[in-house]
């Protein structure tokens, strides 16, 4: 499923991530770790964290690409008897992009839209 927010000179593309997106996903993260209170790093190991969420079918990482570069991650937990409603567990944005439209919508439409079209948790 691939979900695209259109504004003017710009595409995001938003899906769910993979093993393979591992590396983009703890480069966003890291970047914006400062940002969290506490920091993400004051808790459990990044790649731990990142690792958990990719391993787990009831939790994923959604990812928000420009240009083929991921420039967002969210990981939501989905809810176990009621898979089409999620949890937002962490949102990060790259800071070039925290202020644009595309950005703030992102923390909404992934998952909204994505529940909506009826994605489900993976099996």
């Amino acid at each position: 499923m691939v979900i695209e927010l259109l504004e003017p000179l710009e595409t995001l593309t938003i899906r769910e991530a993979t093993w393979n997106d591992f590396d983009a996903i703890m480069r966003v993260l890291s970047i914006v770790d400062h940002e969290f209170v506490p920091p993400l790093t004051e808790g459990e190991n990044l790649r731990v964290k990142v690792s958990r969420i990719l391993n787990d079918r009831r939790r994923s990482w959604i990812k928000a690409v420009d240009d083929g570069r991921i420039v967002g991650v969210v990981a939501v937990i989905y809810h176990y008897r009621r898979p089409q409603l999620g949890l937002i567990e962490t949102l990060a944005v790259l800071p070039n992009f925290g202020g644009s439209a595309s950005a703030r919508n992102s923390s909404n439409t992934p998952c909204r839209s994505s529940f909506k079209t009826g994605w489900r948790q993976r099996s």
